[in-house]
């Protein structure tokens, strides 16, 4: 069973079927309580019973505590009627201690029931708003080392390009002294020719 198919047959929305699947994942099969990544939930006809029996003691107001023990004791049926006295003594005690006054789910002008499913879906998102953040975070950790390590790369290839130019300018300066002397052999040379070829003459034709 699709988890849109159990919400359309508990009457709730699909986004309560999953807080509650995330909240009592312990008395759920795995694939119903989303352990198994990267697959949709999958709820069997056990499964169903207990969103049922979650889905009725939170329309008659019983605190996630409560539902637990319920579970826990394997009683399908769950309390019927208001929380037991123990249960209700505890809360009134732990709700006066905070100085909340105590509310009747009958005169609550937000039905208790729909209370619960807003606050199971509050906690359902926070718990992934907290995943959201995580992974966030993971991305800029990697993103800063990223940069870093590319930084570092760019200054490397900026100190190499800098010591090519200074190789470069060695090059240039000796080509040009190597161009100069190569200019004085030549001339020199020449000058040789010229006056090798004025002496020939000078021999084979004199003066006089």
């Amino acid at each position: 069973m699709k988890t849109s198919e159990l919400a359309k047959r508990l009457r709730i929305s699909s986004s309560t079927v999953r807080a509650w699947a995330s909240d009592y994942a312990a008395f759920l099969a795995p694939k119903a309580a989303g352990k198994q990544s990267g697959s949709p939930r999958s709820f069997s006809e056990a499964d169903a019973l207990v969103m049922a029996t979650v889905a009725n003691m939170r329309e008659k107001g019983f605190a996630h505590e409560q539902i637990i023990d319920a579970l826990e004791l394997d009683d399908p049926a769950a309390p019927s009627e208001t929380p037991t006295a123990a249960h209700a003594a505890s809360s009134s005690s732990a709700q006066h201690d905070d100085h909340i006054p105590l509310l009747d789910p009958d005169e609550a002008i937000v039905p208790v029931a729909q209370l619960h499913r807003t606050l199971d879906e509050f906690r359902h998102l926070q718990k992934d708003m907290e995943k959201v953040e995580a992974e966030r975070d993971r991305i800029l950790e990697r993103w800063e080392q990223d940069s870093s390590r590319l930084t570092e790369r760019v200054i490397g290839l900026e100190g190499k390009v800098g010591e090519y130019r200074g190789e470069l300018r060695v090059i240039r300066k000796e080509r040009k002294s190597s161009d100069w002397w190569l200019r004085v052999v030549i001339a020199a040379i020449l000058v040789t020719i010229i006056v090798m070829a004025l002496t020939t003459t000078l021999i084979l034709n004199p003066p006089f």
